[in-house]
């Protein structure tokens, strides 16, 4: 679940952060692809993954904004640890690779 969307999130995507927080990644509209436009919410979810090998990743992707434009990002996936050490959340940082992939 998004806990926090900060105001460079909101200013990429148009989201503000009352629509996204609160809301699971895949009930939002970002639909993340991977470079070769597969969806990667219904078969490679990358918060998933790091959940899964409590490893951190980073890859590009494709976002969807709201105007519905598309962003290219650099995406980094972090576990957040519980107090024994298990990934229990994941931070997930994205930075701008291009400002319009498909306007």
């Amino acid at each position: 679940m998004i806990v926090y969307w900060n105001k460079a999130a909101q200013a990429l995507t148009g989201y503000s952060r009352g629509w996204m927080c609160g809301r699971r990644c895949n009930e939002t509209l970002l639909k993340h692809m991977d470079e070769a436009g597969n969806d990667l919410c219904r078969s490679k979810c990358p918060f998933l993954k790091v959940l899964e090998t409590d490893q951190p990743a980073a890859q590009n992707l494709i976002l969807h904004k709201r105007d519905d434009g598309t962003l290219k990002v650099r995406a980094v996936f972090t576990p957040i640890r519980d107090a024994n050490g298990t990934a229990v959340e994941v931070l997930g940082q994205f930075y701008p690779l291009e400002e319009e992939v498909h306007p």
